[in-house]
């Protein structure tokens, strides 16, 4: 049994993985400021969000341009963003309503990858639970859909659907697309790649179902890996994406960083807020936990039992590290998780 100095570090861990942390630094290049955005500048802005997801440069044709007047326009025809009409007509306008722009940046994330893209049937189903369903133009409701089941935009009373937005509001809304969905953050466990906002079944196609599924404090669910502590992990998911991670086992591999590495070799992640990283008594990596989630996504507290699996399944993963034996969950496990 390890001693108590080694199991008091192991709790503090699985306290910390349920606490979670804020959203790290975004990326959008638009201005924030209070001066209303023209659709002109909306389609320009979705273009550098989609040319920053993709990492490539969109490629349009001189004649598109041409007829389009400028480059950025042209790409946000050749996206399907809009049309050449609506490019002409957005020259003259000098303001966009949160609908309309949220529907081109969902256009934005499903040109990206369109596995994200929702089904009528999740449109209905998250719509209808809007307080301002009513105030949704048809073309727009799958768009707004989008962004309330990503929590880009708040799903409570008066969301101001008709508002026109300002730069400021833009800039907030491609930074939350922006780290959401563009975080190149991967996980190795023995081989298979946990990567941040891939589906999940890219995980359970490989090793199965988990062993359990546990609802975490801030809105989303852990699936618990625990058939071999030698592998043991902690996968979130969120509408189906990877959004967090969490794991003290001995094949745990990030970057270049493996369980056992010195905690040094994790400085340079030290400015991303979404990492933890914790260390053993000999100063060298012994776990690491990673969540998008900030304290304000808390919801609810889990319930004792829950915490004292999990805390069982860090311990054991502890102690097969350390070649011992797993331990079974007791009662003063369970108050230690209280």
């Amino acid at each position: 049994m390890a001693d108590n100095s080694k199991l008091t570090k192991i709790r503090l861990i699985l306290l910390t993985a349920a606490a979670a942390t804020g959203i790290g630094a975004a990326g959008s290049t638009a201005s924030a400021n209070d001066e209303l955005i023209t659709p002109a500048d909306m389609y320009s802005q979705a273009v550098a969000l989609y040319e920053k997801l993709s990492r490539e440069e969109v490629a349009v044709p001189q004649s598109i341009i041409d007829s389009c007047g400028s480059s950025e326009l042209a790409k946000a025809v050749v996206l399907g963003f809009a049309n050449a009409d609506d490019v002409q007509l957005s020259g003259n306008s000098t303001g966009l309503r949160k609908q309309d722009a949220l529907t081109v940046l969902y256009k934005t994330i499903i040109d990206f990858d369109d596995s994200f893209a929702l089904t009528s049937e999740e449109v209905d189903e998250i719509m209808n639970k809007c307080y301002d369903n009513a105030l949704i133009d048809e073309a727009n409701r799958v768009g707004y859909a989008f962004m309330l089941k990503h929590r880009i935009i708040d799903s409570g009373y008066n969301t101001e659907p008709n508002k026109e937005i300002t730069w400021e509001s833009c800039d907030v809304l491609i930074n939350g697309l922006y780290d959401l969905f563009v975080q190149d953050i991967s996980f190795d466990m023995g081989g298979t790649t946990v990567k941040i906002g891939a589906n999940i079944e890219t995980v359970t196609d490989i090793l199965g179902q988990p062993a359990r599924i546990d609802k975490g404090d801030y809105g989303f669910d852990w699936y618990v890996f625990n058939s071999d502590y030698n592998y043991f992990m902690m996968v979130g998911v969120d509408n189906g994406r990877i959004c967090a991670f969490f794991s003290n086992s001995r094949m745990l591999a990030f970057d270049d960083i493996k369980a056992g590495s010195s905690i040094e070799s994790t400085y340079k992640y030290m400015d991303n807020d979404a990492f933890r990283f914790f260390e053993d008594e000999d100063g060298n990596l012994d776990a690491i936990l990673y969540n998008t989630y900030s304290m304000s996504d808390a919801i609810k507290s889990v319930v004792p039992q829950v915490r004292s699996f999990e805390l069982t399944d860090m311990i054991n993963a502890y102690r097969a590290k350390h070649d011992l034996a797993p331990v079974k969950t007791s009662m003063s496990l369970t108050e230690t998780a209280q």
